[in-house]
């Protein structure tokens, strides 16, 4: 019956179901808003639904549109990595890549990706990450992101993971402290005041996180929600606190603070690249796992 249906109406309405936004859909089909709204109710005449309602200032899609982009959206994948592995990614053409990840890998990335010669006509721009699990998931469910680089390990049968790095946490206290000229034991630990950053997702702070023994109440002077504001902190106070060591040797010198090691046990703060498993063999993401694996190879390789 639907058998006419041009596969460009379906794209659209790929499109319009992840932004769920008429806006976003056009900016990233590179097309007016009217363009979209036509093509839009063209696919609901042909089809006799109606996929989408009002709610509020935006759109939400109708059960309908969910029941259609179930079976279409993983055909249309599967259409464009067929296509883009018969023609090979090339950086020759424009491509925006968008990848999803903490505050140090995005201090960490920036450098490398500004001084890459080879991205050519690509670019890859860096978002934080979600707040939540179900958020990051969803999002690059919903292709709003190419892949994330994530801290967290998950196990969702529809998302595919591969390990990019360790980091680890340490010790900071600025260089003129008055108590503090290299490693300290526990007990100074929590005689102490402490600058904290609370980890969004995990609703815990980043020392609790990461340390195998329990850590009990300490004195806390504040509580960030940066890294880099919170080593900002102490460089200008005495406070102590604990960070990412990749931030913490990265800034160091600029920010004149000492780095230490944790006096208690720390566990490894293990990154991986996660994507949904639809993308897993698609030559452009594929390119892009290569490429971010290739930038920590030069950050860790002696």
């Amino acid at each position: 019956m639907f058998k006419d249906i041009d596969l460009n109406l379906l794209k659209v309405f790929v499109a319009v179901y992840r932004q769920q936004s008429i806006t976003l859909a056009a900016d990233a089909l590179d097309m007016t808003q009217p363009g979209v709204s036509g093509l839009l109710k063209r696919l609901q005449q042909k089809l006799g639904v109606q996929l989408f309602v009002r709610q509020g200032r935006g759109i939400a899609p109708t059960h309908q549109a969910h029941e259609l982009a179930r079976q279409v959206e993983p055909a249309l994948t599967q259409i464009d990595n067929a296509l883009e592995g018969l023609e090979g990614f090339s950086t020759a053409h424009s491509r925006r890549f968008v990848v999803y990840a903490s505050e140090p890998v995005m201090l960490m990335l920036m450098p490398l990706i500004e001084a890459d010669d080879s991205l050519d006509k690509v670019s890859i721009e860096l978002q934080p990450t979600q707040l939540n699990e179900e958020q990051l998931l969803q999002s690059l469910m919903q292709q709003q992101a190419d892949l994330a680089i994530d801290f967290a390990s998950y196990s969702a049968p529809s998302f595919f993971s591969e390990y990019l790095f360790d980091d680890a946490i340490c010790l900071i206290a600025r260089e003129q402290h008055p108590r503090i000229c290299g490693p300290l034991e526990a007990e100074q630990f929590y005689q102490e005041r402490h600058i904290t950053v609370k980890l969004r997702r995990e609703d815990a702070y980043l020392a609790d996180y990461y340390t195998e023994e329990h850590l009990d109440q300490r004195q806390i002077a504040a509580v960030c929600d940066s890294l880099l504001s919170q080593m900002s902190m102490v460089a200008n106070s005495d406070c102590i606190a604990m960070t990412a060591r990749s931030l913490a040797d990265a800034f160091a010198e600029s920010m004149r603070i000492q780095v230490l090691p944790s006096p208690f046990t720390s566990l490894p703060v293990r990154y991986r690249l996660l994507t949904h498993k639809r993308m897993r063999h698609s030559p452009a993401n594929m390119w892009l796992r290569s490429k971010l694996k290739g930038y920590f190879g030069q950050l860790i390789s002696p």
